[in-house]
């Protein structure tokens, strides 16, 4: 009760803003926004130059969120696409790349070969001012550090202090309570809740000094005049070092989730028709430090539950899953495991001559949606065979290894040509490996239940994610993802790209090592 009180008790709070200056960052920064400006002005349906601004957008931000040094953000594969991409606007754009281009190569030159990051030093020695007069500190980022990032930071501060790590959306649903809590970024960066809601005494903003350093009051009536609203949730805070007379760059970071789901949407519509009958409708979930996965809508998922420590580990349907579930995924495909699963543990000597079957019939149809395309198998089915089912998604669908046993598999077997016996068989088996298959999903939950352990909890508050190694499944890896957001349009999306972390920032510098 003491900690959930303590986040309403505002007297004697603090927020203070503090500027990192850096030469090459801030020259960077306004180089980037004198380009956008020109480019708003001469060259705004210009989708090449329009890309080259995103990609050094990115990397500027990368490089703003970071702690490790410059040169290895910066690393060959990426200075190398940064490279291409300069000497394309050479050619194309002569006179622009003399102007504004040429700037920003060299000081993105520069910091490729910086070994250091003034952010990094900065925070550090903040640290060590002082430790004995606080102990316990929290350091919240947008984006999740990794071990590494981690240890970069511990090995150089003063061991007495108990630093916890918070992703933005781990320190909103911790109930711990701190002495000091650190946002490496501007408060622009963040949602109000960073300088609405206290978890500590003192909170603090660390970002470079381009950026405008300001508090923001924000309001849930927007629409009235200020005039009639009294806002007293921030009362009796301090506010100190903000920033009011300065030159403003009004550089934002852009969002390149959108901007990838419809990249790969678009490769996967350019893929070989031939291979369509491989999609599924499936639909995305949005997870920690800008990454999403597509999911199968007709997938049942499992989570993780905090609330029920008794049954901790419970396999859902897709359209039940919610904001800040807890999602379980294998590294390796998921469905193969369960898969592998029912053979082993449920099927037994039966697994053989049943997945035989099964492929025998999916070989049939698939020969035919191959040579007529899935609208037209998808016509003959409804209108010849009387399917109800049988639109062209589900044709696709049923080709995949996910489906097992449509609802109107009989029909589908006498179209495929197969005699009355053999339809026997094949749907009496399609049920066995359908039933198998549910229970490999409850064994697979109950292992994992016996094998997580509840300390992970806080460690999820932490990150928005965790990895553990599955002993029973043969070291099987398994990640639990923290969802932050849920979007219902359907897509269609090859079967072996589902239940895949991907993330943004990384898919456009190397489509090959997205997570």
């Amino acid at each position: 009760m003491k900690n959930i009180t303590f986040s309403y008790t505002l007297e004697g709070k603090e927020i203070s803003f503090r500027h990192v200056e850096y030469k090459l960052v801030d020259e960077l920064a306004k180089q980037l926004y004198d380009f956008k400006l020109d480019l708003t002005r001469n060259f705004a349906e210009e989708e090449f130059l329009l890309d080259l601004y995103s990609s050094v957008n990115r990397v500027l931000f990368n490089l703003c969120h970071s702690i490790m040094p410059y040169s290895s953000l910066l690393d060959k594969n990426l200075s190398d696409m940064l490279l291409n991409k300069f000497k394309q606007a050479k050619l194309g754009y002569p006179d622009l790349f003399q102007k504004m281009i040429i700037p920003i190569v060299k000081t993105v030159d520069a910091l490729r070969r910086d070994d250091e990051n003034v952010l990094y030093d900065f925070i550090c020695t903040y640290l060590n001012e002082n430790p004995e007069k606080r102990k316990k500190i929290s350091i919240i980022t947008k984006r999740s550090l990794n071990y590494s990032e981690k240890e970069h930071i511990l090995h150089r501060i003063n061991p007495e202090l108990n630093i916890s790590f918070y992703t933005e959306n781990g320190y909103r649903k911790t109930q711990m309570i701190f002495d000091e809590t650190i946002f490496l970024g501007s408060s622009n960066f963040f949602s109000s809740f960073s300088s609405q809601v206290f978890k500590s005494y003192q909170t603090i903003f660390i970002s470079y000094s381009f950026f405008l350093h300001k508090n923001r009051k924000t309001s849930a009536f927007p629409h009235l005049p200020t005039t009639e609203l009294t806002n007293t949730i921030q009362k009796g805070i301090i506010f100190n070092n903000q920033t009011f007379n300065k030159e403003i760059i009004e550089i934002k970071e852009e969002n390149t989730i959108h901007q990838v789901i419809k990249s790969i949407i678009k490769e996967q519509e350019n893929i070989d028709q031939e291979d369509n009958h491989r999609q599924v409708v499936a639909s995305i979930i949005f997870i920690e430090s800008d990454r999403f996965l597509f999911v199968s809508r007709d997938a049942n998922v499992r989570i993780l539950s905090l609330h029920d420590r008794n049954e901790f580990v419970k396999q859902i349907h897709f359209k039940d899953l919610q904001e800040d579930d807890y999602l379980i995924i294998r590294n390796d495909w998921d469905t193969k495991l369960i898969a592998e699963v029912a053979d082993k543990k449920v099927l037994k000597d039966n697994a053989t001559q049943y997945r035989g079957l099964q492929e025998d019939w999916k070989k049939r149809l698939r020969n035919h949606v191959n040579k007529l395309g899935a609208q037209r198998v998808s016509k003959i089915l409804s209108q010849k065979y009387n399917m109800k089912t049988a639109s062209s998604v589900s044709v696709r669908n049923w080709c995949t290894e996910e489906s097992i046993c449509p609802q109107e598999i009989s029909a589908l077997l006498k179209a495929l040509k197969y005699k009355n016996n053999e339809i026997e068989n094949i749907y009496s088996a399609m049920k066995e490996i359908q039933n198998a298959h549910r229970q490999a999903g409850r064994i697979i939950t109950r292992s994992l239940m016996n094998e997580l352990k509840e300390d992970i909890f806080e460690k999820l508050n932490e990150q928005g994610y965790y990895t553990f190694n599955s002993n029973t499944f043969n070291g099987a890896s398994f990640n639990i993802e923290r969802v932050i957001s849920i979007d219902n349009t359907k897509y269609s999306i090859f079967y072996y790209d589902l239940m895949k972390p991907i993330n943004a920032n990384r898919y456009k510098e190397d489509s090959k090592d997205v997570y």
